[in-house]
């Protein structure tokens, strides 16, 4: 392991099997190009998948804490709002008036309790806004 790898969890494998890349890539991003960075992640990967209990030794980031929360956090967080049924919304920009738009139809469908707004922070494309900006745009 190089100086700036360091070991964040352990996947204990319940599972593993195996699936078509170029279909999940078509499927999920619209596009088999290689140039998308996530599309060059799944060609290159193997067209294997492992499940498991993962256990979190260490965060990815320093983000600030009140960002990063595990799925057991998150969890917590929901059973302290009594939130049983509940949609979640990832992004990775901004948002803007569609995001809002598409939020508040997702509460007006059905019987949900919450809306679990998840920013997703991580490796940056060119043009990308940094993640402290991202962040700030969710502050009330």
């Amino acid at each position: 392991m190089g100086p700036r790898e360091r070991v964040l969890g352990l996947l204990r494998v319940d599972k593993k099997f195996s699936f078509d890349p170029k279909a999940v890539a078509q499927g999920t991003y619209g596009t088999t190009d290689l140039q998308h960075p996530n599309v060059g992640d799944l060609l290159n990967g193997g067209g294997v998948a492992l499940a498991g209990k993962a256990d979190l030794f260490a965060r990815r980031t320093s983000a600030d804490p009140r960002y990063e929360w595990s799925p057991v956090e998150s969890r917590a967080l929901f059973a302290e709002k009594g939130w049983q049924n509940m949609a979640a919304y990832q992004c990775r920009y901004p948002p803007h008036t569609a995001h809002e738009y598409l939020e508040h139809v997702t509460l007006e469908r059905g019987d949900l309790h919450g809306l679990f707004i998840h920013p997703v922070v991580g490796r940056l494309k060119k043009g990308d806004y940094c993640p402290e900006v991202n962040m700030a745009a969710y502050e009330p």
